[in-house]
């Protein structure tokens, strides 16, 4: 009895945070300008900040059709190793993303970062906008 009070608890303190929104401040000089360019084309848009809320959210929403849980252990130390870098970041742009769009691009990290070893916000921001450019090459380039 004692666990299932344990995991109901648990599963509240998840849906409450998921809601929540996370700070992302990032320096714009460090980010693939190439990619940036491309993409603020293909947003219509001319903000950094748009372009980085929209290839998190897009990359979340790809990983939510696999039908997998989002949450686990792992997205939530990918969650504080985020929101610290973010803290020492001297970047002047931020973002706002909810934690459930960054606990969705934790696999996707992790793939590449398999221990978590970025060393900035900006590498996980140049991996998410380097994702959402390969996801729309096939705008220009039909054989894929």
């Amino acid at each position: 009895m004692e666990t299932r009070k344990l995991i109901y608890g648990f599963n509240q303190n998840i849906q409450k945070d998921l809601g929540k929104k996370i700070r992302i401040s990032f320096d714009e000089k460090k980010l693939d300008t190439k990619i940036l360019e491309v993409l603020k084309l293909v947003f219509g848009t001319s903000s950094t900040q748009r372009v980085v809320e929209n290839a998190f959210n897009s990359l979340a929403l790809t990983e939510l059709t696999r039908q997998e849980s989002i949450y686990s252990f792992p997205a939530y130390d990918y969650m504080q190793k985020l929101t610290a870098l973010e803290e020492e970041s001297e970047g002047l742009c931020s973002v706002y993303i909810p934690t459930w769009i960054i606990a969705a691009t934790s696999k996707f990290v992790k793939k590449k970062y398999s221990k978590l070893e970025f060393k900035s916000v900006e590498e996980v921001i140049n991996l998410v906008i380097s994702f959402m450019a390969d996801k729309t090459k096939c705008l220009w380039n039909s054989d894929t």
